[in-house]
């Protein structure tokens, strides 16, 4: 059952609201949040997609490792749910496998982040090779 409207305050500057993460993170304007009066922590499950995580947020910035507990710490967080896949070496960076499994291993000592594995499809795109005009190479 919902909250009548007079039990939540809107529009506390500073803080976050779910789903806002990523558009405070690339430089949005601030983001809001509802809390409850009284000061009572909403309990708090987190689903957390680590690919997006990486590359959305952590790969390009000068952070690589992230404290998934801490990412909301005015709520009651119970679990997070961290989903991924496990990566295979690339050529342009054969260390990748190395590095996520100590990401994983550092996530595996916080007691409430559950590991979630699911499988990464590459897909080869196969397009027919489209012969030119040599001399006129538009036709």
């Amino acid at each position: 059952m919902p909250l009548p409207e007079r039990h939540i305050r809107r529009n506390r500057p500073g803080h976050y609201s779910p789903g806002s993460f990523g558009f405070r993170a690339r430089g949005g304007a601030k983001a809001r949040r509802c809390t409850f009066e009284g000061g009572a922590r909403v309990r708090t499950d987190v689903y957390i997609d680590g690919f997006n995580l990486y590359y959305g947020l952590l790969r390009s910035g000068p952070f690589k490792w992230l404290d998934l507990e801490q990412l909301l710490p005015k709520n009651d967080v119970r679990r997070i749910c961290y989903f991924t896949a496990k990566v295979d070496a690339r050529p342009h960076n054969p260390g990748q496998p190395v590095s996520q499994l100590a990401y994983l291993r550092a996530l595996a000592t916080l007691p409430r982040v559950e590991t979630h594995f699911g499988n990464f499809i590459v897909s080869v795109v196969r397009q027919p090779l489209v012969e030119t005009d040599p001399v006129n190479p538009r036709r």
